[in-house]
């Protein structure tokens, strides 16, 4: 598994020098499949599709590429609509200003007051229920 990386940890197929192997490797590739397609339909078997243009050459290829035009086009205009700013996550928490009133009346305590709580720890550090 490491021969596929080099000095740098990048993948050999990334490098730079292998960019042009890789476009026209792909490029072979999708004329080898339309050659197929081409061979295979007209002599071997006929192609029937719901639409007369699905039965052309290269017909799926194409529609799946533009399918993929579509959706990236789409993509891109849909990030300015939805796009937040770079620092939308790092806005610093400020917490609500304390006014230092504690409304004793609300608090049920019975015969104890605040000072009591800070006792009420048993040998583990855990709270008791008094």
């Amino acid at each position: 598994m490491s021969g596929q990386f080099d000095a740098k940890g990048a993948w050999r197929i990334a490098r730079p020098e292998n960019q042009d192997k890789v476009f026209y490797g792909l490029v072979g590739v999708c004329v080898l499949l339309i050659g197929v397609d081409l061979v295979y339909h007209n002599w071997f078997h006929h192609k029937h599709g719901n639409i007369d243009m699905e039965a052309a050459i290269g017909f799926h290829a194409a529609y799946g590429f533009a399918a993929f035009l579509f959706v990236v086009t789409v993509g891109t205009k849909l990030r300015t609509v939805l796009q937040r700013p770079e620092d939308y996550y790092d806005v610093p928490y400020t917490p609500p200003p304390d006014d230092h009133h504690h409304a004793h009346e609300e608090h049920a305590h019975g015969e104890h007051g605040h000072e009591e709580h800070h006792n009420d720890l048993n040998s583990q550090g855990e709270a008791e229920h008094v």
